[in-house]
């Protein structure tokens, strides 16, 4: 058993810290492709419209709305666990999931905090917002001996799903606020 455990560990740290790279990457290259793109006149545009977004995935989360969100419609490949172990795997599935552009990204929450990485354009906030998203992303995978104490006990996958689409729906709200406050600073 305490190999097992220590396989865990290895298994989540590998993930957790590929994840935080790639995504603080994904977020560093957005953030300069907005500074690039966006004009600084334009930045209160741009958030506005990041909050206008935020707000319409939030609808979708709670419900009132349905849609697809966009992306690519792939997942990592499981096989990796075969081929390379559970520790190498894990890394690379934190690498494949943090850059987000190449798997499938079920929720409005990742993208409403790409828009407003975008549109505020600064590379060092960009790091910043999208490895705390990749952190808060691979929180679960820690919590999970806590939650789930051993293999007998079960889960209710639907009742989860359930509160994290309302706990996605929650931070786009957030993202909307945030944004809409950003977009006012800008404005002046």
């Amino acid at each position: 058993m305490p190999g097992l455990k220590l396989e865990w560990l290895r298994s989540v740290a590998s993930a957790t810290i590929a994840g935080a790279v790639s995504s603080g990457a994904t977020g560093y290259a957005l953030a300069v492709l907005g500074d690039i793109v966006v004009p600084t006149a334009g930045r209160a545009v741009a958030l506005s419209l990041a909050a206008v977004s935020a707000t319409v995935l939030a609808f979708n989360e709670f419900g009132a709305l349905a849609f697809d969100t966009i992306g690519v419609r792939r997942q990592t490949s499981k096989l990796w666990i075969h081929k390379y172990g559970f520790t190498l795997a894990a890394a690379l599935w934190g690498l494949h999931i943090g850059l987000g552009f190449t798997t499938r990204v079920t929720y409005g929450g990742y993208w409403a905090l790409l828009a407003i990485v975008f549109a505020i354009g600064d590379a060092r906030v960009g790091i910043a917002v999208m490895t705390a998203y990749w952190l808060g992303r691979a929180l679960p995978l820690w919590l999970m001996p806590l939650l789930v104490p051993s293999a007998t006990v079960s889960v209710n996958l639907g009742a989860v799903s359930d509160i994290r689409r309302r706990m996605v729906g929650v931070g786009l709200v957030v993202c909307a606020v945030a944004a809409v406050v950003l977009a006012a600073g800008a404005w002046r």
